[in-house]
């Protein structure tokens, strides 16, 4: 069963919870927003940085569980490039971001006109704002989509709030022009916010990677070989998730650090890390590459976008 209590969270930092980032990421991040890239290559890029995936609307408990999905599905029809949560004491906050390409414009030529670019993003973010504000899709994709992350069951009764991001274009395009500030300014609410891919590499020194999730049918995959956030595993169901034996064995090695992190098993407290390591499915192989197939022992298929 899922953790009815968290008791305590020392902290235990890897080299990856660090506040130092890589050394020249901010550098080769810029240089390949310069390169023109399919918009592919810069998703695949934020994911082995996720350091520069956006935070916004983040509440005062933070990124949840410091996990963040790729290629999330959502009704019968959307798919957001990034999904993440974040709760405060009352309610939860449900984001879903959209990334263009860095040669995304805003503007048409020689014009303050909106680009046909810019105006795709917004109508893609009104389309899943529209589906959204059916309390009924919101409580369905809560009960099914993301209920392995809904935790902890006491606060599944607050209320969620949809927050939409849109990742475009170059701030060089509209820096300098304060009309242009404006004019952009102007497309965001109180549940949607506009940021530029040169935006993403503010800040790096105070923001943390996280782990990348994907949705599968019935299990959540963990991407990674490390312990990122060990938070998550004092609540998850383990049953729920599948991890590469790398990322197994990290888990485990973090008993040997002592009790750091507890978790309630029905019974009594325990040590999480033991408790996870031996029930969290474990997938095939020694990593998991874009496009691969979960195992056939687990029964579960991919539900996410190459």
């Amino acid at each position: 069963m899922a953790a009815t209590r968290h008791s305590r969270y020392a902290a235990v930092m890897t080299d990856s919870q660090t506040s130092v980032p890589q050394p020249g990421l901010k550098e080769e991040y810029l240089a390949l927003l310069d390169a023109q890239e399919r918009e592919q290559v810069y998703q695949a890029f934020l994911e082995r940085h996720t350091r520069l995936i956006p935070r916004e609307f983040i509440q005062n408990h933070g990124l949840h569980f410091g996990t963040v999905l790729r290629k999330l599905r959502f009704g019968a029809e959307y798919a957001c490039d990034f999904f993440y949560m974040s709760k405060s004491s009352d309610d939860w906050n449900i984001v879903f971001v959209e990334i263009e390409k860095p040669g995304s414009r805003f503007f048409r030529d020689n014009s303050n006109a909106l680009h046909p670019d810019f105006q795709a993003g917004l109508q893609q973010i009104n389309r899943w704002r529209a589906w959204l504000s059916s309390p009924e899709n919101v409580a369905a994709f809560m009960a099914t989509t993301v209920a392995p992350l809904h935790l902890p069951l006491v606060m599944r009764r607050n209320p969620v709030r949809p927050k939409f991001v849109l990742v475009h274009g170059r701030r060089g395009e509209y820096g300098d022009n304060d009309l242009r500030r404006a004019i952009i300014a102007a497309e965001e609410r109180d549940d949607f916010k506009i940021l530029s891919f040169d935006s993403l590499a503010e800040g790096l020194p105070y923001k943390h990677d996280c782990f990348i999730g994907v949705k599968r049918n019935e299990t959540i995959e963990l991407r990674g070989d490390s312990v990122v956030v060990p938070e998550i595993f004092g609540w998850i169901e383990p049953t729920q998730f599948v991890v590469t034996p790398a990322l197994r064995d990290a888990i485990r090695a973090q008993i040997a650090l002592g009790p750091v992190q507890l978790r309630h098993d029905g019974v009594s407290f325990t040590d999480a890390y033991a408790f996870v390591a031996d029930r969290i499915r474990v997938r095939a192989g020694a990593g998991i590459e874009e496009g691969d197939a979960i195992d056939p022992a687990i029964g579960d298929q991919p539900n996410d976008l190459a």
